[in-house]
């Protein structure tokens, strides 16, 4: 297993544009993509920073990952510091998102949730 620390919108598109979605498993926290990869994302907390992960799944028809958008919090949000959801795109249709919430306190710890990849070649 790779893990990616403070997983950002650069390292999910790195792993998953032009590719396919097969299955979510939003009890998990997990996605798998069609050459066998599983992506993880995995809550996170170090210190008094703390960062939170929750899938929704989309449409999971035909698809292939065409791209990643962010949508910050709204300004008038005040529960949490960092707030803001990654949209997994295939044909203008919303295959997972994907909610990341949390506090990086003093700026010294984590800034992210994390991100465990499986690929086939490892299970």
């Amino acid at each position: 297993m790779n893990r990616i620390y403070d997983m950002t919108e650069d390292d999910l598109a790195k792993i998953v544009l032009g590719k396919t979605i097969t299955n979510i498993d939003t009890k998990n926290n997990t996605c798998t993509l069609n050459d066998g990869t599983i992506l993880e994302f995995e809550d996170t907390s170090d210190c008094c920073a703390w960062f939170s992960a929750e899938l929704h799944a989309g449409h999971l028809t035909q698809n292939m990952i065409t791209n990643i958008q962010v949508e910050d919090k709204a300004a008038d949000d005040q529960d949490f510091d960092q707030k803001y959801t990654i949209h997994v795109l295939a044909e203008a249709t919303e295959v997972l998102a994907i909610d990341i919430e949390g506090t990086p306190t003093s700026g010294y710890y984590c800034h992210s949730i994390n991100l465990n990849i499986t690929s086939k070649d490892q299970s």
